[in-house]
């Protein structure tokens, strides 16, 4: 094991390295305070997304998934056409309040 002496000439080798380099020290340690903050951001986003959706499927008894294919296509006059699933599934959502869909059954 090395003894203290050594362990001295490493720390006055690194503190006069990082003397002579300010730039690029103030450089690391502000992508090692930005790196550290980014995650800890990220995860306490991911952490309290998923607690909300939770809270919300708990308090639910009925979970919805709406469609979302998009088509596109061509009208006999040479337009685009953008159909979607989106208005179809509110056109039944419009349905659903009304009762309507009692009513094919």
């Amino acid at each position: 094991m090395p003894s203290g002496q050594f362990w001295i000439e490493v720390l006055r080798f690194s503190w006069q390295a990082l003397q002579a380099n300010r730039v690029r020290t103030a450089l690391t340690a502000l992508g090692l305070i930005i790196g550290n903050a980014s995650v800890i951001l990220v995860v306490t986003i991911s952490i309290t997304s998923r607690d909300l959706i939770l809270d919300k499927i708990r308090g639910s008894d009925r979970i919805w998934s709406m469609p979302t294919t998009t088509q596109v296509g061509w009208t006999k006059r040479g337009r685009m056409r953008i159909s979607s699933n989106w208005a179809m599934w509110r056109r039944f959502e419009r349905s659903w309040a009304r009762g309507s869909w009692r009513q094919r059954r």
